[in-house]
């Protein structure tokens, strides 16, 4: 900063000098010496801040650890895990600031998840890996000690956040060793994957039984209603007429018999003189007929009676 002075046609420049400003820290970031970091290992980190007067305290803060005190704007950090978070805090005689936090990345070897399984519906396997790892691992899959996929079966990967996820579709004609395998430069992972039914095909064979109970219930049911409202006379009717048809064969042929006797006597009154006879012929036969049908009714009364008696 400075100044000058004139007068008429002279000038003078002042010195200049140097204002001391104070203000509090601002800026304040965190400065990564070495990336990436591997898991288990350690990192150097510097607490950068623009302040005046410098900061004379930073306040390290890590994520499930609290907060470390200190003087050093440098330090190190070990025993790093996939999830740790860094920020500090810079203090000087005008104020305070903090850094936002730092993510770091640390790389680490596959995890396969312990959701990861098949599911068998009816005879369709359906397998799902899911490794974490960074970098990103590569899935691969062994079936009853094969790692060679044949043609038919059908696999898919997605990525996300450092999570891989393999899925294997096949049809499968009985149960299978399923093995699958996550890989990174760091190390791999195999597992096992168990086998289990789809909680729906579960659910429809626990609702198969019972309902088909229940349809045959409501069958029953209906049965039974059908047969109280039928007509108690029919099968009283039905019921006289075969054990009159099994007992007394020779009645049921004379009650036939009657039956077309009686018919042609009806004819014979509708029609007194048949084309083909005179009249007193007619008449002559009418006679004969009503005596041999007063006949045929004795001996089945006679028939019946002695049934009924032999049946008590």
């Amino acid at each position: 900063m400075w100044c000058y002075a004139k007068y008429k046609t002279f000038t003078k420049e002042s010195e200049q000098i140097k204002l001391n400003i104070l203000y509090e820290p601002v800026n304040v970031t965190l400065i990564q010496q070495e990336e990436p970091v591997i898991e288990g290992g350690s990192v150097s980190l510097e607490c950068a801040a623009n302040s005046n007067p410098q900061p004379h305290t930073y306040i390290w803060l890590r994520t499930q650890m609290g907060q470390i005190n200190s003087t050093e704007r440098k330090r190190l950090f070990s025993n790093i895990t996939r999830d740790t978070s860094l920020s500090c805090i810079a203090y000087n005689d005008i104020g305070t600031r903090q850094s936002e936090w730092l993510d770091l990345d640390v790389q680490y070897a596959p995890v396969i998840l312990p959701e990861s399984s098949c599911f068998l519906t009816g005879k369709h396997l359906k397998c799902v890996c899911m490794a974490e790892a960074s970098p990103s691992p590569s899935i691969n899959w062994t079936i009853d000690g094969n790692d060679s996929l044949p043609s038919s079966f059908s696999f898919v990967a997605t990525n996300k956040k450092n999570v891989v996820s393999g899925e294997l579709s096949f049809a499968a004609q009985k149960p299978s060793n399923i093995f699958c395998t996550a890989t990174n430069s760091l190390g791999s992972n195999t597992k096992w994957l168990s086998i289990e039914r789809s909680s729906m095909y579960i659910w429809l064979s626990a609702l198969m039984i019972p309902g088909i109970g229940l349809l045959l219930g409501i069958a029953m049911l209906i049965c039974r209603k059908k047969s109280r409202n039928r007509p108690q006379t029919h099968f009283m009717c039905n019921t006289d007429m075969a054990l009159r048809e099994q007992s007394l064969p020779g009645i049921a042929e004379q009650e036939e018999r009657y039956g077309n006797f009686q018919r042609f006597q009806d004819e014979d009154i509708l029609s007194p003189c048949r084309p083909d006879r005179s009249c007193d012929d007619n008449r002559l036969s009418a006679v004969y007929d009503n005596e041999f049908v007063e006949d045929m009714r004795i001996k089945t009364r006679a028939q019946q009676q002695q049934n009924n008696k032999k049946a008590y």
